[in-house]
C-alpha cells in the first residue's frame, strides 16, 4: 500500500532544478524584521503563495503539521527520505518559509544527521532560532541579508552570508562574495562552499 505523506515534499522547480525541497508559508514563519522589509518589498514566494491554490495549501499544511505535531511531521520527512533519499544528493529546506522556532530548527538538524549522504541547504533571517554549533557537516546554513535586516556580528563570523543586490547598495557591500548565476541546477555553490554569496533581486 502506498504511503500518503502528511508533509509535502516537492521535486524541484525551474530555478533549483530537480531536487527535493520543503516549504512553508511566507510571512507566518518569517522574523519581524523580514516581515517589515522583504515580505512587503519583493518577497518572491508571496506571488506563488497567492497565485497557486495547491501551493498555498501544501505550504500551509506543512506549517500546521509541524506546529501541531512536530514529532509526527519530522517522522514523515525521515520516512520519505528513507524511501526516496537515494534519488537525490541535495535537499533544499525552505524555497519559501523560515525556522519559526528553535524546536523546528532542531528537527531539521536531526533529519540531516540521519542522512549524511544528502546535502541540505537553508537560508534564514530567523537568527534567534538557529544554533550554528548544532549543524552537521551536510547542513549548509546561510544568513539571508536584506536592506533593513541586521545580521548579528557573532553569527556572521561563523556562517556565510547571502547578500541581496537590489541595485541600491555600494558595490563593496558584496566584496569577495560569489555571484549567483541564477540556477541551483547547474551550480550548487551554496551547498558546497562556505564563501559569501550575492544574489541579484529577481
Amino acid at each position: 500500500m502506498t504511503k500518503t505523506y502528511s508533509v509535502h515534499i516537492s521535486i524541484g522547480n525551474s530555478k533549483i532544478g530537480k531536487m527535493f525541497n520543503f516549504s512553508m508559508p511566507p510571512g507566518k514563519t518569517c522574523s519581524a524584521a523580514a516581515c517589515a522589509t522583504c515580505f512587503k518589498n519583493g518577497c518572491y514566494a508571496c506571488k506563488s503563495y497567492r497565485q497557486y491554490k495547491n501551493v498555498r495549501a501544501a505550504w500551509d499544511e506543512n506549517y500546521n503539521y509541524f506546529k501541531a505535531d512536530p514529532a509526527g511531521a519530522e517522522g514523515d520527512v525521515v520516512e520519505f527520505l528513507r524511501k526516496h533519499g537515494h534519488k537525490a544528493s541535495y535537499f533544499r529546506i525552505h524555497v519559501s518559509g523560515d525556522f519559526f522556532n528553535r524546536e523546528y530548527f532542531n528537527a531539521w538538524v536531526r533529519i540531516a544527521k540521519q542522512f549524511p549522504a544528502i546535502k541540505f541547504l537553508a537560508f534564514t533571517k530567523q537568527f534567534d532560532n538557529i544554533d550554528p554549533a548544532a549543524l552537521p557537516t551536510n547542513f549548509a546554513l546561510r544568513l539571508s541579508d536584506w536592506p533593513g535586516v541586521d545580521i548579528p556580528a557573532d553569527l556572521a563570523e561563523v556562517l556565510p552570508v547571502a547578500y541581496l543586490n537590489d541595485g541600491t547598495r555600494p558595490a563593496d557591500t558584496f566584496k569577495n562574495a560569489y555571484t549567483c548565476p541564477g540556477s541551483c541546477a547547474t551550480c550548487k555553490h551554496c551547498f558546497d562552499s562556505t564563501s559569501n554569496t550575492v544574489f541579484h533581486k529577481h
